[in-house]
């Protein structure tokens, strides 16, 4: 429901009078105005009924104070509402004294329609009162008549009177109360630092504080009424105002940021919060804006975000550096332990030789004075080999590639092992060795081979240190676990000691107390270092107790885990050599020898018959799966890089058959490092030998993984020695002694001293290897890398098996150089290929030199289905032109020389000179050779 007010403005802007009146009007007040901005049309006005009367406070030749006096002597109800654009406070309180009624500032329009309401129901309060007490004064003039008849009435009368005035009071008092909220809430707004706009639902302005004129430009009167766009500056998104409005027409709040332009051009970017306003009964009848100017902060942020992003790319290159910088490093680590295991690998061959071929002389028996130096060769070769080997631990163990493989052990066994070990170097300084437990279980589990090692290193060092006395093996329980034994083993000597500057440089790698104590008493000063990360590997720690000159106690700590006992101890020292056992407990196992190359191959029956072993061969891995298939074998033992099948796949394959899920495989290969040994046990092989084969490794790796039989006759003394040759004189060995690049102990201890054999294999070799190089440079010159890369190998395994060390070299640097990874550079592999062509041309033009050697016994026929695999293989590489063929000749002269008899020497040539269609036309020509009894051996 509308009222309808007749309104009186005293005003002399008639543009504020247009806006009061939209605005009015827009909240559903029925008004009647008429403006007068002047005392006459003032007073002139004031003859007609008024319900109320809005004035401004700054009127041009009027004064507002008279100007009330004035409307309140000719209307003393008329209610008067002051309508400024500012007013003070002390001002504002001085005209509600003079009868003002209520005030609203122009810029807050909103408070307009409650004051009217306010001051009408005032006003007609004031009236009500008036007309009680003229009422009360009109009785009070009566009384006299009727006093005693009306006393009750009137008393009623002016109790009601006075009810009334009380009620006046009380909302006077309240409106007062709400008067100074409004007007603190007024100043809180007008004097907020953050811009505050208020608009109707058509998006009009009606308010604006002090703080959005300051940030924008404008001044009051050319906003009010204006939509805000006249702030846009074209930058802010549609998308932005679409959001801004489904949000508010859904009645929420809605928050985001504008792009907006100042009177005067220049953009500012705001955050605004806008949220409607509701009225009581919960309509919607405003927007309020409050925006905060954040272009500074916007910046700062900015650069704050640049410098960010700027120490982001600093601390991402610095990353990629230090990563570029460990990946230089591992590879640096992975190239030195490469380096280290090669060269130990190039190293440990020779000496092994060395060990093997003293071992024996000193058999075959040596005159006095020759044993006394077969004895300082011994012992100087086994001081190299021990350092060569810490060496390549500490390098392994830096890189973490020593992994810890646990067993069930002795510890009885283990200490006694090591004290058998120091036993002859202690006797002959007069020490006495003894073993103590104390109490320790006697069975454990746990890495044998490294506790030893590390034992042995402090043992080792305390013989080295006492000069006499005493020394202690002890072990000690620690502590027990449900499943873990922490043990501490000492050793303890009554040697020179330490003192405590020497104490703080041990443990670590290449230190020793002091300079004399190397030049004294010699070593590299990896013992202990080694110890001490053998220690950690196993969860324990190292110390030493030392006085100077009274003695050392080293120690080390290790977690085992509690072991269970086996039927057969572990033997501390075995007084026979590897042969000698095998004969006396293995005489008559049945092996599978699988070698592609044909010197290694009568190299290993040789070492295998002397010990008394059966022995079949085959020549790739598909031949020997065959032959599994149909024999029965305890052991085989298997190269690892074949044509057709290697190794690795025939050993999978093998793995696969029910009968040999358990029985051993051990693996042969030239490239004994850790990443070859994995390769070998995760294709199913037991255990591996190092190429060229050492004898007594081969033998102790043989007694390891071959069953004992159900029975043994025990052999007669005569039997255990034969086979065993005699010791070569100065006449025979002479010519072999001239041989370029040749290693004659180390070959001749392959063959077990054998000159006879040994000069056999020589020519072989020189024959096999003829058209060896003119098919290296072939496989290069068509890149076909793995084929030179294979023909390297076998030219590597050969030469070292006969001890031609320097032809080896050539060929182990060029399979290496052709097994890195990336593109293979062919001009840098060819002073390799020169220095290996030279190498084994002279060897081979010296080795024809020889005098004819007597004749050996013929070899056994070989196998016929064996060799029709062989020559249909080679017919199909042939028929496809594949170079392949090449490298299948050169692995089985042998077998072709065989087969083809008169023609080989043609049917060779024809191979070197890549004339595949003559090589065919011959093989065909020959037939096969179970067809053809003419080509068979012997007959």
């Amino acid at each position: 429901m509308t009222l309808a007010l007749n309104i009186l403005i005293v005003e002399d802007n008639p543009a504020d009078v247009l806006l009061l009146e939209r605005y009015l009007i827009q909240h559903q007040l029925e008004v009647r105005f008429r403006r007068v901005d002047s005392d006459a049309l003032l007073d002139q006005a004031l003859n007609e009924p008024w319900d109320l009367v809005l004035s401004d406070y700054s009127l041009p030749g009027m004064d507002f104070r008279e100007v009330l006096k004035h409307i309140k002597a000719r209307c003393p109800d008329l209610p008067v509402i002051l309508v400024s654009g500012s007013v003070g406070e002390e001002t504002a309180v001085e005209l509600l004294r003079l009868g003002v009624s209520d005030f609203v500032l122009k810029g807050n329009l909103a408070r307009l329609p409650p004051a009217i309401q306010r001051s009408l129901n005032e006003a007609e309060e004031r009236r009500a009162r008036r007309s009680a007490e003229f009422a009360l004064s009109e009785s009070q003039s009566a009384a006299f008549g009727w006093q005693r008849q009306s006393r009750e009435a009137a008393l009623s009368l002016m109790e009601d009177a006075v009810a009334a005035r009380r009620r006046a009071e009380d909302a006077y008092r309240e409106l007062r109360i709400q008067e100074a909220e409004l007007r603190k809430l007024s100043l809180a707004v007008e004097q907020s630092p953050e811009s505050i706009v208020i608009t109707n639902l058509d998006a009009n302005i009606e308010y604006v504080n002090d703080s959005f004129l300051r940030n924008t430009g404008y001044s009051r009167e050319e906003v009010i009424g204006q939509n805000p766009r006249v702030l846009h500056s074209g930058r802010t998104s549609r998308q932005t105002y679409d959001a801004l409005w489904k949000t508010l027409t859904q009645g929420q709040t809605w928050k985001g940021e504008f792009y907006n332009k100042r009177k005067d051009g220049s953009e500012y970017l705001e955050f605004a919060i806008i949220t409607p306003l509701r009225q009581p009964d919960g309509r919607v009848s405003h927007y309020v804006a409050v925006k905060e100017d954040i272009t500074e902060k916007k910046r700062l942020g900015q650069e704050l975000d640049n410098h960010r992003h700027h120490l982001e790319e600093l601390v991402a290159r610095r990353t990629r550096e230090l990563e570029s910088a460990r990946d230089q490093a591992e590879a640096a680590t992975r190239a030195k332990s490469a380096f280290l295991a090669n060269m130990s690998h190039e190293i440990r061959t020779p000496m092994n030789a060395i060990l093997g071929l003293a071992h024996l002389l000193r058999r075959d028996g040596a005159l006095p004075g020759q044993a006394d130096r077969l004895n300082k060769i011994d012992t100087a070769t086994r001081h190299l080999l021990s350092i060569i080997n810490d060496i390549l631990d500490i390098s392994k163990i830096e890189v973490g590639k020593l992994e810890l493989e646990p067993s069930d052990f002795s510890l009885d066994a283990l200490l006694d092992h090591v004290s058998a070990l120091i036993g002859e170097p202690a006797r002959a300084k007069g020490l006495e060795i003894r073993v103590e437990t104390d109490g320790t279980p006697r069975w454990l589990r746990g890495d044998l081979t490294r506790l030893r090692q590390a034992l042995l290193n402090y043992a080792a060092n305390a013989v080295k240190f006492t000069e006499r006395g005493s020394i202690i093996l002890r072990a000690q329980l620690l502590e027990q676990q449900e499943d873990r034994l922490l043990v501490r083993f000492e050793v303890e000597d009554t040697g020179i000691g330490l003192d405590s500057g020497q104490l703080s440089r041990l443990f670590e790698a290449f230190e020793q107390a002091d300079v004399s104590t190397t030049r004294r008493y010699g070593g590299t000063g990896l013992g202990l270092a080694i110890t001490r990360r053998l220690a950690e590997l196993m969860a324990g720690t190292t110390g030493v107790e030392s006085e100077l000159g009274k003695g050392s106690r080293f120690w080390f700590t290790a977690w085992l885990a509690p072991g269970h006992g086996v039927s057969i101890p572990v033997s501390p020292v075995q007084s026979e050599d590897g042969e000698t056992q095998l004969r006396r407990h293995r005489a008559g196992a049945h092996l599978l020898l699988v070698e592609d190359n044909a010197i290694n191959r009568e190299v290993a029956l040789e070492l295998l018959h002397g010990a008394g072993l059966t022995v079949d061969t085959a020549e790739d891995g598909r031949i020997a799966l065959e032959k599994v298939r149909t024999g029965q074998y305890d052991l085989i033992l298997m190269d690892v890089q074949m044509p057709v099948m290697d190794g690795l796949e025939a050993a999978q394959a093998i793995r696969a058959l029910p009968a040999w899920r358990d029985r051993p495989i051990l693996a042969m290969t030239a490239n004994a490092f850790d990443e070859d040994r994995a390769a070998c046990l995760a294709a199913g092989m037991n255990d591996f030998v190092a190429k060229p084969v050492n004898p007594e490794a081969l033998y102790q790796a043989l007694l390891k993984w071959l069953p004992e039989p159900a029975t043994v006759s025990p052999l007669p003394a005569d039997a255990l020695e034969t086979g065993r040759p005699q010791r070569p004189d100065a006449e025979t060995l002479a010519p072999l002694a001239r041989l370029p690049g040749l290693d004659l102990a180390m070959g001749l201890s392959a063959l077990r001293g054998q000159v006879d054999k040994y000069r056999h294999l020589l020519r072989l070799y020189a024959e096999s290897h003829t058209g060896d190089m003119a098919l290296l440079r072939g496989f290069l010159a068509n890149q076909q890398f793995h084929e030179a890369r294979h023909l390297a190998h076998g030219i590597k395994g050969a030469s070292a098996t006969l001890g031609a060390v320097r032809i080896a070299e050539h060929a182990g640097r060029l399979e290496y150089a052709l097994a890195l990874d990336g593109e293979v550079q062919i001009n840098g592999l060819m002073p390799l290929v020169d220095s290996l062509e030279s190498d084994l041309g002279a060897l081979r033009i010296e080795i024809r030199a020889l005098p004819e050697a007597p004749e050996l016994e013929a070899p056994a026929p070989l196998d016929p289905v064996l060799r029709d695999q062989i020559l249909a293989q080679l017919e199909q590489l042939l028929a496809a032109s594949d170079t392949r063929a090449g490298q299948l000749v050169a692995e089985n002269r042998p077998l072709l020389r065989s087969a083809l008899g008169d023609r080989f020497a043609q049917f060779q040539r024809s191979i070197e000179q890549f004339d595949y269609d003559i090589s065919l036309e011959i093989l065909r020509a020959a037939g096969r050779p179970s067809d053809n009894a003419a080509m068979k051996p012997g007959g």
